[in-house]
């Protein structure tokens, strides 16, 4: 084990949702990592899901 597996997901109202491996909303825990997909991608996508580790 040498990472945490998370989706972040950018809704239609644009707001940021970021969610474990077993769907357990956890967004409250990643606030820089809210901030940062926010500013990053204001007028690239009107919704998108990044799943990384």
């Amino acid at each position: 084990y040498d990472g945490q597996r998370a989706q972040v997901h950018r809704l239609m109202d644009g707001s940021i949702k970021v969610f474990s491996r077993n769907g357990e909303e956890t967004t409250s825990r990643f606030p820089d990592l809210v901030k940062i997909s926010s500013e990053s991608s204001k007028q690239a996508a009107e919704t998108y899901i990044l799943d990384g580790e």
